[in-house]
């Protein structure tokens, strides 16, 4: 049986196999994650009907997408003065292009919906964490401190965070990244907005750091004091005249090359090692973002397998069978240890 033919309780499947092996060190940047790029926009309501193919980047909600085993969120959060509320959106360099997030009955999409999601979820598969990057829209990036206010809250027995080894009713606050057996039942959060208090892992540097010639950057902590740290691969814009065939094949190797970038640092799978690899396989241009994920992804799951991945792969229009591969791909922690 592999790890992926149980996928609503895939992490909790490795925590028991790793316990009855004796490996006592297995942490959440350690396993092979599948991830959706901008997790809420499954329906999303745009003035400009046109422009749905250009923001639309999942077709399953975020209920279906961790019952299929994804464990990484993208969230993107909007505040609304007029509602006093936070929702989620697909967020545009400015106000009027950003696109609201709906429920499947049109219905705005809000933080608190998608929290409450989530912790039933966890609830329901007590063994599973959901790591969730969670970005302020820019029209409303000065309410980041207000957000913070409120996940404190709000959420503080289901977070986790970074900012000493303790933890408040649930937040997860560690001065590197946690073992998986204590990050179950919990949320760990990659904040990337600004906020007056220390919440979560602090990835504000995203968007602020300049990608290398291969494609990856990498995040370290704003505090000294923290040992953890990210390579993130987000290259996503490609030229207006580029074709899909060519577009796929440089995505590709921008995710590849970035894996094998991480493999080379990290070395032994079993060593501890403070970083975390975030990979996405999500790009953009005027073709239809569905057309180009669909054979981004086929690519990878031919020919990316087992040990071939590692960290997050953060995907568009989420496929199944990748999933599934990228899933299976933590059977080397078990392997690697039996040789």
């Amino acid at each position: 049986m592999g790890l992926s033919d149980n996928l609503t309780d895939w992490m909790g499947d490795v925590n028991r196999e790793a316990i009855k092996r004796g490996i006592k060190e297995v942490r959440i940047n350690d396993l092979c994650i599948p991830g959706t790029h901008d997790s809420g926009t499954a329906f999303v309501k745009t003035k400009i009907e046109k422009i749905v193919n250009a923001v639309r980047c999942q077709e399953k909600d975020i209920a279906e997408q961790l019952n299929l085993g994804i464990r990484y969120l993208d969230i993107r959060v909007k505040y609304s003065e007029e509602s006093d509320e936070f929702y989620i959106v697909h967020d545009g360099p400015f106000d009027a292009a950003d696109c609201d997030c709906c429920m499947g009955d049109g219905s705005r999409l809000t933080l608190p919906l998608v929290m409450g999601i989530c912790a039933g979820f966890l609830a329901a598969h007590p063994g599973e964490c959901i790591i969730m990057s969670m970005k302020m829209a820019k029209s409303t990036r000065e309410y980041g401190p207000a957000l913070a206010e409120y996940l404190t809250a709000a959420y503080g027995n289901l977070l986790l965070g970074s900012e000493a080894p303790r933890t408040i009713e649930g937040w997860f606050e560690y001065l590197e990244y946690p073992k998986l057996q204590d990050a179950a039942g919990k949320i760990i959060l990659l904040r990337r907005f600004d906020a007056d208090q220390q919440l979560g892992y602090d990835y504000t540097g995203w968007g602020s750091v300049g990608a290398d010639s291969e494609g990856c950057f990498y995040l370290p902590s704003s505090s000294p004091n923290l040992n953890y740290y990210a390579l993130i691969q987000d290259m996503f814009s490609f030229g207006v005249t580029t074709g899909v065939d060519v577009i796929v094949k440089e995505k590709v190797g921008y995710y590849t090359n970035t894996l094998k970038k991480y493999q080379s640092e990290c070395g032994d799978m079993l060593k501890y090692s403070p970083m975390l690899l975030i990979n996405f396989l999500s790009c953009t241009q005027l073709h239809s973002i569905h057309k180009l994920a669909d054979n981004i992804n086929s690519y990878v799951e031919k020919n990316c397998t087992d040990r071939a991945l590692s960290g997050v792969t953060v995907m568009d229009f989420l496929s199944e069978r990748l999933t599934k591969v990228i899933i299976d791909g933590n059977r080397y922690l078990f392997q690697k240890e039996s040789m």
